[in-house]
C-alpha cells in the first residue's frame, strides 16, 4: 500500500510542489516485524535494575521465612512446654539437684536442671541456687 503526499518547496520566489511517495508496509509485514523486534534488549542500567529488583526480592522472601518460620518454632515450643510442665514451690532444705531427681528421676539430673533453668530463665548462680518459697516452673513428671 502507498501513500502519496504533497509538500510545496520553495525554490526562491516561485512555489514548487513536489509529490514524495512513502511506502506503508502491509498488516503481514508489520505482524512479522513485531515478531522479530520482541525480543528484549536491556542497557546496562536495566541489566541493574533487574538484578537488584531479584535481589530485594530474595531478600524480602528469606527474611518472611525466617520470621514466620521462628514465629511458629515459638510458637510450638511454648505449647510444648506450657502442656509439659509444672509449678513446684521450693520447700526448705531442697536443692536444684535433688528438684530435679524428684520431677525426672529416670533422666540425667544435669539435664534436667538445665531445663528449669530455661524454663525460668536463670542463669549464671541463679541457674543452681533455689531459696525456699521459690516458685519454679518445672517439667512435669512422665
Amino acid at each position: 500500500m502507498a501513500t502519496m503526499t504533497i509538500s510545496p518547496r520553495v525554490a526562491g520566489a516561485q512555489r514548487q510542489r513536489q509529490c514524495h511517495v512513502v511506502s506503508t508496509p502491509s498488516s503481514s509485514q508489520r505482524r512479522n516485524d513485531v515478531a522479530v523486534s520482541s525480543s528484549i534488549r536491556l542497557t546496562t542500567r536495566g541489566r541493574r535494575l533487574l538484578r537488584t529488583l531479584l535481589f530485594v526480592l530474595a531478600l524480602a522472601i528469606a527474611a518472611s521465612t525466617a520470621v514466620f518460620g521462628h514465629i511458629s518454632a515459638s510458637q510450638a515450643s511454648s505449647v510444648r512446654s506450657a502442656a509439659a510442665t509444672s509449678i513446684v514451690i521450693v520447700q526448705p532444705g531442697q536443692t536444684m539437684w535433688g528438684l530435679a531427681a524428684q520431677v525426672a528421676p529416670n533422666d540425667d539430673p544435669r539435664d534436667t536442671i538445665e531445663r528449669i533453668a530455661q524454663l525460668n530463665s536463670l542463669t549464671g548462680a541463679q541457674a543452681s541456687t533455689v531459696h525456699p518459697g521459690q516458685r519454679l516452673v518445672v517439667p512435669a513428671a512422665g
